[in-house]
């Protein structure tokens, strides 16, 4: 649900947008914002912060998820911290993500929608969903569509056994065939071998408790206990883990079963299809595996249990006979698909199992990816592929071993999106019913680094500005007297950009401003514009450094490019309003990716949107790719060009109960869409064709954009570590066996933007291993201290020697010699202009590296799980050094450089100690074969 925005401004007043218009001239006509009346409230409103620059959606507070072991949990118990599934939509693989946040975002109309496969999720009408085109908002779906589903999430897995297997045995007995009331408890079983297991679970459990037969009866049995008078042992152990006394439609799996190895799945999976479960065979001599309960949980539970193993499976209702007249409802769950069925053949071992079966061809539109999507792939490509024209003209829908075989039509490097999606986590499920099911309270999610989540299974997600920023700087020079504003950009280029062709126009044309606010004896140079009022603009950059801006009192700042400013900068800046009365502070840029000091900003304000409802159909849109028509602005629902642009609305995309304190709007050209100076084929249509995505969302559309950006994704880095090793900072006897060597990247103290990282390698058969790793922060990160922490590290972990940074820690480094011995440290330094990849230099006392190829070395390596890791739980810290470097490519001098937008030590320190593990060794496993 989106929040209209509205500006109040006295009748009296007048507002800062007529200011503006009636004295300010634009190419030699009056300044007007008819053409972009979406501009008028951020030029009016004046909160202390607003950032210029997109749409956070929610989830109904009873939406049931699952976190990453498979535990279902309610949206509005989750919490800052949790573990849920998520995928990457780069490589459409899934795995566990942490939630970044959960907050309320209020009562908003929920729509709920229903899939082929029993799947159901109740999100607002904006919520993002992943379908074979792209992202589509839930209140667009319509019948029919294909959407994300997670057809494995087997990284969620558990390694480590933790338990029993007792445990696991007597639960799925007693929840499928058991009484486990308050009174009796009894198991009905015309299986011996299953009696037999129960009976050795519950003695293992504790020698007193015993399945006995009842003699009246063929298959009924109950489990003893103490005696007549004494508490049952296994009672209480049920009503421990909270399943004592449910009834059968309420019945669910403790949560222990979702600790289970794949091993445990397995055999708890066995039990159920030995006991309530079913292999039925079709007339055509298939077999169809399924299992059918009254208990929903106990079968999303079983749904959400074969999905670790990478086994699909759909679930319907039936009422049979035997329940009509009741609110009993079998839920059946079947597996589907051959793949499914082969897994589930080879993995759950049940009596039931038939001694041989066979797979058909499967023939159905059930696992299938939509023609057009195959289609639209095959046209681009297709003088490559034999008989095109048959595989073109078919209308029939693609099931994946179709696809599989035309890919084998092709060259390896073609069609790599096909191939992408074979080899993915993810099919495609098809939309049953989408409805609006009323208004209801909401959560917003916020997940860390991908961004995504899936619910139910479902994958789901989480310009033209200068003209706008000078107008509103002059304006308030002249009605404001005494006041002074800054202008910071990251370079003086930008400066003088912005100086000489936004604010001097201005300034120049204006006949009001001329004789009334400026005189011979007032600046007015690149970086200062002086008013006869006391007015000032000061002009300034600072892309790395913001000393020369100390010292000014300022009562107004505009900070533009912000997405290539570092945070530390902006603190400093924003000193300069330390005793002044406005401090008012306006955050302008376009955004690049998910990251960075704009996102941050961004993510923390109102991210207005202009919304644009259509004369046709009354849709609302907001616009982006969806809204680009051959001749115009068009709805991304109907299609029609009947776009009443001067009649849009700004509404906040941000829960109102969060109360941001920053306000933020997305301004893209598409809002400027009938300004006289936009010509659509060359503006908009052209740039959507010649440029790449990344560059067309992020300078044209406003948007973040992170594909082609990262060098390695979150889910590639989680791949690499091994969730059954935890780091303990205490070596294990395996640990002990390898050789170690230390890395360490020193940053300066109490830093926001740099850390010191120390990380341990061992390089092991195939591959490097990082047993541990320490970012010393707050007080730990005095060099005192490191200078007397990194040598005891290095000795607990009997280190060779230290591979270290030469850059701003030759001082530290000369002082950890004098404790570790001089021949034990290896400094290294990165240049940007050396042809060999690595190069000793006397002069330093230490290895050069070619910057750009020895981080393209340690990210092909990470990319190919040569570097490894333990416990993302662990790691996640350092994952962010590493996710926080990006790949941009240098088009005039035409060469790939590396930048950061936040610390990146941890990955520097990795470098460093592998350089210097290859060097002692002789050889490098860096250029190991895929």
């Amino acid at each position: 649900m989106l929040n209209v925005i509205t500006s109040k401004t006295s009748s009296t007043q007048l507002s800062r947008s007529d200011l503006v218009q009636s004295i300010l001239n634009l190419n030699g006509e009056p300044y007007s914002l008819k053409d972009y009346p979406h501009m008028v409230l951020p030029m009016n409103i004046n909160p202390s912060e607003m950032v210029l620059h997109f749409s956070r959606q929610c989830v109904w507070e009873d939406q049931e998820l699952n976190l990453s072991n498979g535990k279902p949990i309610l949206t509005k118990d989750l919490k800052k911290g949790d573990w849920i599934n998520s995928f990457d939509v780069n490589t459409l693989q899934t795995m566990p993500a942490k939630v970044a946040d959960v907050w309320s975002n209020g009562i908003k109309p929920v729509y709920q929608v229903k899939t082929r496969t029993g799947r159901e999720f109740n999100v607002t009408g904006n919520h993002p969903i992943w379908t074979a085109f792209g992202w589509k908002q839930t209140g667009e779906l319509i019948v029919g569509d294909l959407i994300g589903l997670a057809k494995t999430n087997h990284r969620a897995l558990t390694q480590t056994k933790i338990v029993e297997d007792w445990q696991y045995k007597i639960v799925a007995y007693l929840l499928a065939e058991g009484g486990i009331s308050k009174g009796t408890l009894s198991f009905t079983t015309g299986n011996k071998k299953s009696a037999d297991e129960l009976n050795k679970a519950l003695i293992e459990f504790n020698p007193i408790v015993k399945l006995n037969k009842v003699k009246t009866t063929k298959y009924q049995y109950y489990i003893s206990g103490a005696g007549k008078g004494n508490k049952h042992p296994l009672k209480e152990w049920l009503q421990l883990i909270k399943i004592l006394g449910e009834s059968s439609t309420n019945k669910h799996h403790p949560e222990f079963i979702w600790e289970l190895t794949k091993e445990q799945i397995q055999d708890y999976l066995r039990i159920w299809w030995d006991t309530d479960g079913y292999i039925s065979i079709h007339k055509n001599g298939t077999y169809a595996p399924g299992i059918a309960l009254i208990s929903k949980q106990l079968v999303k539970g079983i749904q959400e249990l074969l999905l670790k193993l990478g086994i699909h499976s759909t679930i319907r209702q039936d009422i049979p006979k035997i329940y009509k007249g009741t609110n009993k409802i079998v839920y059946i769950l079947t597996i589907e698909g051959n793949e499914s069925k082969q897994i589930f053949f080879n993995s759950i071992r049940s009596y039931k199992q038939p001694t041989s079966f066979y797979f058909k061809s499967c023939k159905s539109n059930n696992l299938v990816i939509d023609y057009n999507f195959v289609n639209k792939q095959l046209h681009l490509l297709s003088s490559f592929i034999k008989k095109p024209k048959i595989l073109i003209k078919s209308k029939l829908n693609k099931t994946y071993n179709s696809i599989s075989n035309m890919l084998s039509l092709c060259d390896k490097n073609e069609l790599l999106e096909l191939r992408k999606l074979i080899a993915s986590d993810i099919i495609f499920d098809k939309v049953k019913s989408v409805k609006v099911i009323g208004e209801f309270e909401t959560k917003a999610i916020e997940i860390e680094g991908t961004h995504t989540f899936q619910i139910d299974n479902i994958l789901t997600s989480n310009t033209s500005k200068s003209v706008t920023l000078a107008a509103r700087m002059v304006g308030d020079a002249i009605s404001k007297g005494h006041l002074k504003q800054m202008y910071v950009s990251p370079t003086v280029d930008q400066t003088k950009l912005f100086s000489n062709d936004r604010i001097r126009p201005f300034i120049e044309t204006s006949d009001f401003i001329k004789k009334y606010y400026l005189d011979s004896r007032l600046s007015q140079n690149v970086f200062t514009k002086e008013f006869k009022n006391f007015s000032k603009i000061y002009l300034r950059y600072a892309l790395h450094d913001a000393d020369k801006l100390r010292g000014f009192s300022i009562d107004k700042l505009m900070f533009d490019e912000v997405q290539d400013l570092r945070a530390g900068i902006i603190d400093v800046v924003e000193e300069t309003m330390s005793r002044s009365h406005y401090q008012n502070t306006i955050y302008t840029g376009t955004p690049k990716r998910s990251k960075g000091t704009l996102a941050n900003i961004w993510h923390r304000s109102t991210m207005n949107e202009y919304a644009i409802k259509c004369g046709a159909c009354n849709h609302w849109n907001i616009l982006d790719d969806k809204n680009i028509g051959k001749a115009g602005v068009i709805c991304s629902k109907c299609g029609s060009d009947k776009m009443e642009l001067e009649r849009g609305q700004w509404v906040s995309s941000y829960s109102l109960s969060a109360q941001p304190k920053v306000v933020g709007f997305r301004i893209c050209a598409l809002h400027f869409a009938k300004a006289p100076w936009v010509i659509w084929d060359r503006d908009i249509i052209r740039k959507m064709e010649v440029r790449s995505q990344q560059l067309f969302f992020n300078e044209t559309l406003a948007l973040e954009y992170d594909g082609g950006t990262v060098p390695i994704t979150k889910a590639e880095l989680y791949a690499a570590s091994d969730s059954s090793t935890r780091m303990t900072g205490v070596p294990t006897p395996l640990d002990t066996s390898y050789q170690s060597v230390g890395g360490i990247d020193y940053g300066p103290t109490n830093s926001e933007v740099s850390n010191t990282v120390m990380v341990i390698v061992q390089r092991r058969p195939g591959y490097y291993y990082v047993p541990y790793a320490k970012k010393f922060l707050g007080k730990e990160g005095e060099f005192s201290n490191i200078h007397d922490e990194v040598p005891k590290v290095l000795a607990k972990w009997k280190g060779l020697f230290l591979a270290a940074d030469y850059g701003m820690g030759e001082a530290s480094n000369a002082e950890i010699r004098k404790r570790i011995g001089q021949d034990k440290l290896i400094a290294f330094q990165h240049v940007n202009s050396q042809k060999e990849r690595a190069r000793w230099n006397g002069k330093l006392g230490a290895f050069t590296l070619n910057r750009t190829e020895s981080i393209t070395l340690i990210f092909n390596a990470l990319k190919k799980g040569i570097i490894r890791f333990p416990s993302a739980l662990d790691m996640d810290l350092f994952f962010e050094d590493i996710l926080n470097i990006y790949a941009e490519y240098d088009e005039e001098v035409g060469t790939l450089r590396y930048v950061n937008s936040g610390p990146d030590d941890f990955f520097h320190a990795l470098l460093y100690a592998i350089f210097a593990s290859d060097m002692h060794e002789g050889q490098t496993m860096l250029f190991t074969s895929e």
